[in-house]
């Protein structure tokens, strides 16, 4: 293993380089590439056995950095993306591409300042600013994978999913909770007839949502309220695995006084089963999914982050429990899945298509429409 030191003025001479760079590496640097191997080895961001063995050393102002390129190790970056962005407080972690036009002034042989556009770009902040962000990206040419709820209305879907068809650019919105094993499972029990046709569905989550106006579940500025934060799970998860025409539905909501929605029942008579919705930022509902048919019932705990579900026949005895022991981040798989389709040339991805993510907006509209009309609004679903 070797430990280079370097100069800034070096790394702006790695342009097509690539690297992960940890900044305040204080103590023996030794320490810290071995903690890094043996880190990433574990979480299987390193794969077939390959490690850092070529790090270099920098310093940046008062801070010691280092530099890990990826020439010569296998990575999953997907996972590497991840665990970045979780333990940035802790590591200071930034992309080679990224530390040196940004903070270092570019690229010495770069042929011109426009930065290369990156392969895919990750929305996480409130819903009240996906739109603006994603519309930046799709008028670059640059997909786009944003965070649930990805529209506050269907107003911004319908203008973002235009744009995106115009330029044929990928966009999709981050619902991991349909890649789950534990609800493909649900899904596949269902489609395989299992408890026959669903004749009821229930699902319910909810939990007492911090105190404070300004906190993003309370702020309306913030895309706050129950909608955009769970019933967008209870919604798009009921609609995937019962996977049916939908004829009617009817929307209620309690608001609070800072202006959000807390809480939401949405009755759906789908073509050959009646879903109930039930979610809360001021109760503690048990958060579970129930299908019930005339061969037995499913039940799904926890169901926008399940890692079981269980299969009763027509007697409740239990005839199956599925449990998820691979899955260590849910969120791989969405990223696999928006990598995959762009890699693909796709628009949008057949687990989370853009019609079931307008859907979900124009449900927002009808909540939102309760606020006005006193608390409860029904009508025929337009589709």
């Amino acid at each position: 293993m070797n430990i280079n030191t370097i100069t800034t003025d070096d790394l702006r001479g790695m342009e097509g380089k690539d690297g992960l760079i940890l900044q305040g590496c204080g103590g023996d640097l030794k320490e810290w590439v071995d903690g890094i191997n043996d880190m990433f080895t574990e979480a299987g961001i390193l794969k077939d056995g390959s490690k850092f063995e070529d790090v270099s050393a920098f310093q940046y102002g008062e801070l010691t950095c280092l530099l890990y390129p990826f020439e010569d190790v296998k990575l999953d970056i997907g996972k590497l993306a991840i665990w970045r962005l979780q333990t940035h407080a802790d590591f200071g972690g930034t992309w080679l591409s990224d530390f040196v036009p940004n903070r270092l002034g570019g690229f010495i042989s770069e042929p011109s300042p426009e930065p290369e556009k990156p392969d895919c770009a990750y929305i996480a902040v409130t819903p009240n600013d996906h739109c603006r962000l994603a519309m930046l990206c799709i008028q670059r040419g640059i997909p786009v994978l944003c965070e649930k709820a990805m529209f506050q209305n269907s107003r911004e879907a319908e203008q973002v999913f235009a744009a995106a068809a115009a330029r044929s650019v990928f966009v999709m919105e981050a619902m991991w909770s349909r890649f789950l094993p534990a609800v493909k499972k649900v899904r596949a029990w269902v489609e395989e007839g299992r408890i026959g046709i669903p004749e009821i569905s229930r699902i319910s989550i909810g939990f007492i949502a911090p105190e404070g106006d300004e906190n993003r579940y309370r702020n309306p500025r913030l895309g706050g309220g129950a909608a955009k934060d769970i019933t967008v799970y209870a919604y798009e998860i009921t609609t995937w695995i019962l996977n049916q025409d939908i004829r009617n539905i009817s929307v209620s909501a309690a608001w609070g006084e800072s202006g959000v929605d807390m809480n939401n029942h949405i009755s759906i008579e789908f073509a050959h089963t009646l879903a109930d919705l039930a979610t809360s930022f001021a109760a503690n509902l048990e958060s579970q999914m129930v299908l019930y048919g005339g061969k037995g019932k499913i039940v799904l705990p926890a169901p926008h982050h399940s890692t079981e579900c269980f299969l009763y026949d027509e007697r409740g005895e239990l005839t199956e429990h599925f449990t998820d022991r691979e899955t260590a981040n849910g969120f791989t798989y969405e990223i696999e899945e928006a990598i995959s389709c762009v890699r693909e040339g796709r628009q949008e991805s057949t687990v989370v298509p853009w019609k079931d993510t307008l859907a979900c907006a124009k449900l927002f509209d009808r909540i939102e429409a309760t606020k006005i009309a006193g608390g409860s609004m029904e009508r025929q679903f337009p589709g």
